[in-house]
């Protein structure tokens, strides 16, 4: 990748990159509805009642519109500067939370306004954009998953009984066993959350 040098303010390694940022409000609302309305919808339909399939119908249109509403993308220059990173209007400060996660082949910001992830627009360019931000923000921060194996094999088989139990009231009409989606969703949620990934406290404690 090329690096360019602007007058003024905006002096420093230049790159072009598609820039996408994620609100993270609408991600964790999303989250929650998309396990609902993945278990909800079906089992409406199945009983085949209006009441019941309107409002799973309307929590599922919610989550995908959720998720696609929190997320924007356009192509915008990167400068990077001694302690801070200019994305088109976005800056992101060293320190604080101005953090961020090398995944190989393009770079995730940690803002308090929303992450953003930054994708060069060439193979070529990969490394090139991994040096400014380095040169800019210092090192990634390396990551570990949240949960351990053992507890995401102990949220999928909680979610595996609720979802037996729910398919035999559906399929037996035992309407009183329908509770039984109350462990599916948080099994799936719990396996959710386990399975993200937090950063290691000796990166975050490293200061370059």
């Amino acid at each position: 990748m090329k690096k360019t040098y602007d007058a003024a303010s905006d002096s420093g390694a230049a790159v072009e990159v598609r820039a996408t940022r994620y609100d993270p409000v609408k991600l964790r609302l999303g989250q929650v509805l998309l396990p609902i309305a993945l278990v909800v919808f079906p089992v409406a339909r199945r009983f085949a009642s209006t009441v019941a399939v309107v409002p799973a119908l309307i929590v599922a249109v919610a989550a995908l519109l959720t998720f696609l509403s929190a997320r924007r993308s356009n192509i915008t220059r990167l400068v990077a500067h001694p302690g801070r990173v200019k994305i088109g209007s976005a800056i992101v400060q060293a320190g604080e939370a101005g953090r961020w996660r090398w995944h190989g082949t393009h770079a995730t910001l940690f803002a308090p306004e929303g992450n953003l992830v930054v994708k060069a627009r060439s193979p070529a360019e990969i490394q090139a954009l991994r040096a400014a931000l380095e040169q800019a923000l210092g090192s990634p921060l390396n990551f570990r998953r949240r949960g351990s194996l053992r507890a995401r094999v102990i949220s999928l088989l909680v979610a595996a009984v609720g979802l037996t139990l729910l398919e035999i009231s559906v399929v037996y009409h035992l309407v009183y066993m329908t509770p039984a989606i109350i462990p599916v969703i948080m099994g799936i949620a719990t396996f959710a959350a386990l399975s993200g990934r937090i950063a290691d406290p000796a990166s975050l404690n490293r200061r370059d």
